[in-house]
């Protein structure tokens, strides 16, 4: 007689109710993004729990078994929505993740230089540190992330220099706070704000937006500074050389676990092409690594 052995079959849904959570932060956030209620929300979750066979948080942390679904869920998920996408004859979907500090000047090149994936492509412009949860919750594919240290698993990762700029006849009344331009959940703008505390600077925030058509407005008005890509300063504003230099960030490509479709290191190489520093411009790539081309 055969040998039967029992199996558990985990849901899909109460996968991605757990990356959610972990996305968000807790459960009423999961459950607005997810567009269910809360209670649905945390019965997923112990569902799963049941299934995997014990916690997946403690006092709101995650524990080692949780951290251990998550990864593989990660995997599942990735599969999942590729086999969907084969089934409904579609082509796979690239979800790319840029911050918005990185676009302004530079977006269209992605696809100037990606003409045959560009029907594939659907951007997501958020601050690096919302990325960087997007791509641990499977809610984005690469990513193009900003960071203090060189990205760790980036496909390609380089230093990228930031300087303040102000309108070409701003000019600070002596005794005057910096007047600066606020950019939440940037790393460019915790750098800057981070460089002149420690420089003892006086300053005060005049405007705290996500939007850079603002940002830009009020630049060029002469109403405040902010923080920008030294290589991608307009020609209309300057460099605000008396402020104190600013330390390099990084920015990496990175990819999400699982996601391996057969244009992957054509769309990495469409990234890569449309922001990565030109070597004749001296700055030194920190870090690269091939990534092949999937089946």
């Amino acid at each position: 007689m055969e040998e039967t052995f029992d199996t558990v079959n985990i849901p899909i849904d109460t996968l991605r109710a757990l990356l959610t959570v972990i996305q968000t932060g807790g459960v009423t956030a999961a459950a607005v993004q997810l567009g269910v209620t809360q209670p649905a929300v945390t019965a997923q979750i112990k569902r799963l729990e049941r299934l995997v066979g014990g916690p997946l948080f403690q006092q709101s942390n995650i524990t080692e078994r949780g951290r251990t679904v998550a990864r593989y869920a990660r995997r599942i998920i990735a599969i999942n929505d590729q086999l969907v996408s084969i089934v409904a004859g579609q082509p796979g979907l690239l979800r790319l993740g840029v911050p918005p500090i990185m676009t302004t000047h530079r977006l269209h090149h992605v696809f100037a230089g990606c003409r045959e994936i560009e029907d594939r492509i659907r951007l997501e412009i958020e601050p690096s540190p919302i990325l960087e949860k997007n791509l641990a919750g499977a809610f984005i594919d690469v990513a193009l992330i900003l960071s203090e240290r060189p990205g760790d698993g980036a496909a390609f990762s380089w230093p990228e220099k930031f300087v303040w700029i102000v309108s070409k006849d701003f000019a600070l009344s002596p005794g005057k706070p910096v007047p600066f331009l606020a950019f939440p959940d940037s790393v460019a703008n915790k750098r800057g704000v981070e460089i002149l505390e420690a420089r003892e600077v006086p300053f005060r925030t005049v405007l705290t937006s996500r939007d850079m058509a603002t940002h830009f407005s009020l630049c060029e008005s002469g109403r405040g500074v902010m923080v920008f890509p030294e290589r991608y300063v307009p020609e209309h504003l300057k460099i605000a050389e008396w402020l104190p230099e600013i330390p390099a960030l990084y920015a990496g490509i990175h990819v999400r676990e699982g996601f391996e479709p057969a244009y992957l290191s054509r769309a990495i190489e469409c990234v890569r092409t449309a922001f990565e520093p030109k070597f004749e411009q001296g700055l030194l790539r920190v870090k690269s690594r091939h990534v092949a081309d999937r089946p």
